[in-house]
């Protein structure tokens, strides 16, 4: 796929961020973040943009 484990793995935690926030959208951010591995919700809001091109909060 040409990318390095480390951006593989941000980008399926981010995809599987992103389905947990369709199939249940009262989840806050920060709990979103820590149920797909993050303990920053700042960087996870930070790595969902870049990946998905909305905030979390947008793509709600």
């Amino acid at each position: 796929s040409g990318q390095s484990i480390g951006a593989f793995m941000r980008t399926n935690r981010i995809k599987e961020a992103a389905i947990l926030l369709h199939k249940k959208p009262y989840l806050s951010i920060g709990e979103l973040a820590e149920m797909t591995g993050y303990e920053n919700q700042s960087k996870f809001s930070k790595a969902f943009k870049s990946i998905m091109g909305k905030t979390p909060s947008e793509f709600k």
